[in-house]
């Protein structure tokens, strides 16, 4: 699961989907916006207005005709986080919102998952890696 396809989860669904990864759950509401482009790599300016899960799902889906996508066209929240974590194996945090970061993480804990944080502040890249019971927690 990729939560956010934009400036960091647009390019690593590109990657899961070049990795030959067989299915990717995408969820990310909004409508993609001009001053998204610039750093949206699975978005086009024939996108602008529309939705950006349905633009990143048709991108990924034509860089790899196998690859299944289920994609949401809704950010993660506390309705919709267990469901969501429940389908994946492994869950990506790509959220610019510490809540929405926070949420995933503590669900993927609670389900044993895996889960991986990605976070851009300015011209800094933070990835945490957190391996359910043997490391530390995004909260700690």
């Amino acid at each position: 699961m990729v939560s956010r396809v934009g400036g960091l989860g647009g390019p690593l669904a590109l990657s899961l989907a070049a990795a030959g990864v067989g299915r990717i759950i995408l969820a990310h509401g909004g409508e993609l916006r001009p001053d998204d482009l610039n750093r949206q790599v699975l978005m086009t300016h024939e996108g602008i207005e529309g939705p950006r899960h349905v633009q990143a799902a048709e991108t990924l889906k034509r860089f790899n005709r196998d690859l299944e996508i289920e994609s949401i066209g809704q950010n993660v929240s506390e309705e919709n986080i267990s469901g969501r974590v429940e389908q994946a194996d492994i869950v990506f945090s790509c959220a610019p919102l510490f809540e929405e970061r926070l949420l995933m993480n503590r669900e993927a804990m609670n389900q044993h998952k895996f889960f991986v944080d990605g976070a851009m502040c300015s011209m800094e890249g933070h990835v945490l890696a957190v391996d359910p019971g043997k490391s530390a927690r995004l909260g700690c």
